[in-house]
C-alpha cells in the first residue's frame, strides 16, 4: 500500500476523473483520532456512525482510529472525506438559500463516489444508505407545523 500522501493523491485523481472535479495536487492534513474525539467533533458529542470528518474550518480530515487504510473500505472512507475537501476547493458547491439542502447534496455526491470507488475494487456496499442519518430540521413557524402535521398523517 502506498504511504498516506501517495494514497491521498491517488484518491484525488480518482475524484477528479469520476466526479468531474478539477485535479487537485495538494492533500489536506489527515489526522487519526479516537472514536469519542471524532464524535465530539463530527456529531457535536452525540453518538453517531461517523468514521471520518472533513473540517471546513481547519481544512483537515479526521479519521477514526478504527479506519484501516490497508483495506478498500478504509480507503473509501478517506476518499469520501476527500470529496468534501475537493467540493470546497473547487467552488462548485456553493451554499444556496437552503444550506441544509446543499449539504445533503454534497453528502450524497460523496457517498456516490465512495460507492463507485468500492465497485472499482469489486466490492458492493451501498454506503449511500447512510443518508438515513442525515436530515434537515424545519425552522419553527406555520409552514413547518403544517409539514409536521402532514407527515404525521402519512404515518
Amino acid at each position: 500500500m502506498p504511504d498516506l500522501s501517495q494514497l491521498c493523491l491517488l484518491l484525488l485523481a480518482f475524484i477528479a476523473q469520476h466526479g468531474h472535479y478539477p485535479a487537485m495536487e495538494e492533500c489536506p492534513s489527515v489526522r487519526t483520532v479516537s472514536v469519542p474525539e471524532l464524535m465530539s467533533t463530527a456529531c457535536e458529542g452525540r453518538p453517531c456512525p461517523a468514521q471520518g470528518f472533513y473540517d471546513r474550518e481547519t481544512d483537515a480530515i479526521l479519521l477514526s482510529d478504527e479506519v484501516e487504510l490497508a483495506f478498500a473500505l478504509g480507503r473509501s472512507i478517506l476518499l469520501h472525506e476527500l470529496v468534501h475537501y475537493v467540493q470546497d476547493r473547487s467552488g462548485r458547491w456553493q451554499e444556496d438559500d437552503n444550506a441544509c439542502r446543499a449539504g445533503m447534496m454534497r453528502e450524497l455526491h460523496a457517498f456516490h463516489l465512495q460507492e463507485r470507488y468500492l465497485l472499482d475494487q469489486n466490492i458492493r456496499i451501498p454506503v449511500s444508505q447512510n443518508m438515513i442519518y442525515y436530515r434537515c430540521e424545519l425552522p419553527p413557524g406555520p409552514a413547518s407545523q403544517a409539514a409536521r402535521r402532514a407527515s404525521s398523517r402519512a404515518l
